[in-house]
């Protein structure tokens, strides 16, 4: 029988550097603790454990019965046409993303702190990305709040945000834009090392 793989060194785990922006922007500028260092199951790289995650989450029969999808194909172009995001709503989320889920909690007991909705497909879904895409939990969860408040993208409304808006663009102003939705406690932390540093 063969034995599971050991997940990967941190640095093998979040090696696609076009799809982990919080990782791009600490290598850019020298940081450290500002992307989220997870163990990823199943010894792949994190954007591995993405693309099959959510293959499998395609392939699901009871999710393609609720929204009403024939095949992973239909589900992958539904998917692509955004329809997916707009039915999912308050959708239970099926069996194997749980069981994925609580295998990234196994090994990174951390994740305990991320308040994702568990029996919420969204939320569930996001929670996963915000770890196979290195975001840290103060970020993650950031993400996760601002998805329920007023109608915009998360990262237009933390840009309207008093304070933490003017802090954002202090910062790109200064470096590099930040592709990502950073919580004002990562957005205070790297103003603070590049005051430091005379950056700022």
């Amino acid at each position: 029988m063969p034995q599971p793989k050991k997940p990967l060194s941190l640095s093998r785990a979040f090696n696609a550097a076009s799809r982990h922006p919080a990782w791009n922007f600490q290598r850019l500028n020298n940081l450290r603790g500002i992307a989220g260092a997870y163990k990823i199951p199943e010894g792949m790289t994190a954007s591995e454990y993405e693309d099959r995650t959510l293959q499998r989450v395609f392939a699901d029969k009871g999710l393609q019965k609720t929204l009403n999808q024939s095949s992973a194909k239909d589900m992958q172009d539904f998917w692509r046409s955004g329809g997916f995001w707009r039915a999912l709503n308050d959708q239970p989320p099926p069996q194997l993303l749980t069981d994925s889920w609580n295998a990234l909690v196994a090994l990174n007991p951390q994740l305990q702190q991320v308040k994702a909705e568990t029996n919420t497909l969204s939320s569930l879904l996001e929670a996963h990305y915000g770890v196979t895409s290195g975001f840290n939990i103060d970020d993650i969860n950031f993400f996760l709040e601002q998805k329920k408040v007023g109608e915009g993208l998360p990262g237009l409304q933390s840009r309207n945000m008093p304070v933490h808006g003017e802090r954002l663009e202090r910062i790109e102003a200064a470096t590099s834009q930040m592709f990502w939705v950073v919580s004002p406690k990562t957005a205070e932390k790297i103003e603070n090392r590049f005051k430091r540093r005379g950056i700022l």
